[in-house]
């Protein structure tokens, strides 16, 4: 709600701005005061509606069809929000490879190989961005602008506090001298990958993307040296039996082997068998129909796990 109050304001103040006198000259002392504190800013020259701000520790991109908004400075950082002709899907690609491409990266990236995958929107996962050697993350948001044209608001949000020594990192960076002495992330400094020891047995994770019709959240994952287990919540029409189907259907035909399926406890379980090199490992698919849930604005959820054992 933030992005698209704060999108929706700077516009406002950039139209303001076009007839007569600039938007502060405009406003009486107690109007002036009561914007900059609304906007988290000390100073006029930190409201900048229609421009990009100077010296901003990461570029904007020029994408097709733009015209700027405005753009904040702020304690905690800066913003900048842009209009663009792209869809919200095409404007988040482009804003993310162009910050990419300027040396910008998932802080907390996916593991090598996703388990389950969706579409854009719904409850798509959109990863902070940082750059080694800059402090602070960015966000980039893309949402429809609600114009009927097409077009998109493209919200870059840049928060300022230091994160350039866990960037990548799994998990926020806590003080190591407050961990205990003998975990084994005390130290930690760069992001690893959950499946990076499974990978190095050869074990290549599957890609289940999601059923027609459904939306899949950010997979999670935990792993130890013999096993993986990833987790997710899918949202959609589907019954558990359509949807164990999908996802069997796709292991099957990345060479995994159906051995069994049972009713456990309200759960749907299902056993397959894998190859990794010269050896066998067991999977183990698991749906849960999430009927006990109070809220029911949402399309019917389901709870899935895939869980791998190897020897």
């Amino acid at each position: 709600m933030f992005v698209s109050l704060c999108g929706m304001s700077l516009s406002g103040t950039a139209q303001a701005q076009t007839g007569g006198a600039p938007l502060f000259e405009r406003l009486t002392p107690a109007e002036r005061q009561l914007l900059l504190a609304v906007a988290g800013v000390s100073g006029g020259d930190q409201f900048q509606p229609g421009r990009v701000l100077a010296d901003l520790p990461f570029p904007a991109p020029a994408l097709p069809g733009q015209r700027v908004v405005g753009s904040v400075r702020q304690q905690v950082g800066s913003r900048v929000i842009v209009r663009t002709s792209l869809n919200e899907t095409q404007a988040q690609q482009a804003a993310e490879r162009a910050l990419r491409a300027a040396g910008w990266q998932d802080r907390y990236p996916r593991p090598g190989g996703l388990v389950f995958e969706s579409g854009r929107g719904g409850a798509e996962y959109v990863s902070p961005l940082c750059k080694p050697g800059v402090p602070g993350s960015l966000t980039v948001f893309a949402f429809g602008d609600g114009g009927g044209d097409g077009g998109s608001v493209v919200n870059y949000g840049y928060s300022a506090f230091p994160v350039a020594e866990s960037c990548p990192a799994g998990l926020p960076r806590e003080n190591a001298a407050e961990i205990n002495f003998y975990a084994p992330y005390r130290q930690a400094a760069v992001y690893t990958d959950p499946a990076g020891p499974l990978a190095k047995r050869g074990l290549k994770l599957p890609l289940l993307p999601a059923p027609a019709g459904a939306q899949v959240e950010g997979t999670s994952t935990t792993a130890g040296d013999t096993e993986f287990s990833a987790f997710t919540s899918v949202y959609g029409p589907q019954s558990t039996e359509a949807l164990r189907q999908h996802y069997v259907a796709a292991l099957q035909a990345q060479g995994w082997q159906l051995v069994d399926t049972r009713t456990l406890a309200g759960q749907s379980v299902t056993r397959l068998t894998f190859r990794f090199g010269a050896q066998e490992g067991v999977g183990t698919l698991s749906l849960r129909a999430r009927t006990d849930l109070a809220n029911t604005s949402r399309p019917p959820r389901h709870d899935v796990q895939l869980r791998l054992l190897l020897p």
